[in-house]
């Protein structure tokens, strides 16, 4: 079956229906696909230094990151998301 490595993530923000003469709950539900997002990563080679401080007693940690994340377009299109509004009345 195609929906069994869905994972399911929630928020706490409820949206409600502007512009009508309803009341209503809404939500805008996202179903991602493995190829939605993006990652590139440069590498570096000093990317995590140790040192060692205060007589040697304290260990010091930095690292650093260099990427980003996208969301996945061609030719001005979006790949694997699909949008699904929900609502329901109050």
């Amino acid at each position: 079956m195609p929906w069994l490595d869905v994972s399911v993530a929630g928020n706490s923000f409820r949206g409600a229906a502007t512009g009508t003469d309803c009341a209503v709950d809404c939500a805008r539900n996202l179903l991602v696909g493995q190829s939605a997002v993006l990652m590139a990563e440069a590498s570096n080679p000093d990317a995590l230094v140790v040192e060692t401080f205060d007589y040697k007693n304290k260990d010091g940690v930095a690292a650093n990151f260099i990427g980003g994340i996208q969301k996945a377009m061609f030719n001005s299109k979006e790949y694997g998301v699909i949008a699904v509004d929900a609502a329901a009345a109050l």
